[in-house]
């Protein structure tokens, strides 16, 4: 079993995108990509801030009790309002397991500002660290 982790901090200083791949057998048995906000008021770099929240997640884990199997359900993102508080959509196209974490990554890329300003909304997070003024 192998198991990559790694973050990628996007162009937003508050934000980043957690990537976890677990290989097993040489196939992905299990990947989370999600996308992450800074809510340390205090920090100036990413890898200072303490407390990071989910903003929206891809997963795939069929082995976990509540897990989900993207090869028999397809891709769904979680999208998170805050106070561990989610919806879900499943719009995706059939992506590979094997492809899913580059996949699930390029789109939260691709729809970052919308991501963002819809978690900032939910969360009254319009100081100085939105994007609206970040723009």
């Amino acid at each position: 079993m192998t198991e990559i982790s790694d973050i990628v901090y996007t162009d937003y200083l508050c934000t980043r995108i957690l990537r976890y791949v677990k290989v097993e057998r040489g196939e992905v048995a299990a990947f989370v990509v999600e996308l992450e906000y800074g809510l340390d008021d205090e920090f100036y770099w990413p890898c200072e801030c303490d407390d990071w929240r989910p903003v929206a997640r891809f997963d795939h884990n069929p082995a976990a009790p509540d897990g989900n199997d993207i090869r028999e359900e397809g891709l769904h993102l979680d999208i998170y309002r805050g106070d561990d508080e989610y919806y879900s959509t499943d719009d995706f196209p059939f992506v590979t397991v094997e492809k899913a974490p580059r996949w699930c990554e390029e789109y939260l890329l691709d729809n970052l500002d919308f991501l963002l300003e819809r978690y900032e909304e939910f969360n009254d997070l319009g100081g100085r660290w939105s994007v609206t003024l970040r723009r």
